[in-house]
């Protein structure tokens, strides 16, 4: 899609982004993949979007807007490095404490998990072993965990073993082999979790 048709659909379909990914085409042409959610009645909420953007821009429309980044991409266009993001209001049902970074490593990033006492919502590869990534603080704080450096058949091995569903895969090259990172939140019931959890405490 160009950003036109994204915005041609945005209006048609009443609705609001999750995800934005910007790429370019095989004739050099700047393109998107989006995820689109309805943003009418019960559903709505106040949002933003930005593309061919820097991190300052973002940074002063969250909060000149009171916003707060849901997803946040960082790419290359005619030999330019660029940043996309989506954000929604951060207010009434959600409003979470949030955090983001550009370009840290794996252990910089539990650090600050652990410092925030945050969670994951996005991670992005930046494909030199570092990452920009989303944080929030929930409410109710879920079973959640992350990971980077797999390869395909670990995504599906840890999925099945975590009784967790993916809301974050991203695939990068670390040399010339595909690598995946992986955010995941609980998808099993209490009884499930509990006896899971205590397994892993111990083996």
């Amino acid at each position: 899609q160009t950003a036109a048709q994204v915005s041609a659909n945005l209006t048609t379909n009443q609705a609001r982004l999750i995800d934005l990914e910007p790429y370019t085409d095989a004739n050099g042409n700047q393109r998107f993949a989006c995820v689109m959610v309805d943003n009418t009645g019960v559903n709505a909420k106040g949002w933003l979007w930005y593309y061919n953007s820097s991190v300052a821009t973002i940074a002063a429309a969250a909060s000149a807007n009171n916003a707060r980044v849901i997803d946040f991409d960082r790419y290359t266009f005619s030999g330019t490095t660029y940043y996309s993001a989506v954000l929604i209001g951060n207010t009434g049902v959600d409003a979470r404490q949030n955090w983001w970074y550009i370009n840290i490593t794996p252990a910089q990033i539990s650090t600050l998990l652990t410092t925030n006492n945050a969670r994951l919502y996005d991670l992005e590869p930046n494909g030199a072993g570092t990452f920009d990534c989303v944080m929030i603080r929930d409410n109710t704080f879920p079973h959640w965990y992350w990971w980077y450096d797999l390869d395909g058949g670990a995504v599906g091995y840890l999925l099945g073993q975590y009784g967790v569903r993916a809301i974050d895969l991203e695939t990068y090259l670390v040399g010339t082999t595909r690598k995946w990172a992986m955010l995941t939140i609980n998808n099993s019931n209490a009884l499930t979790t509990a006896v899971g959890n205590g397994m892993r405490s111990v083996t």
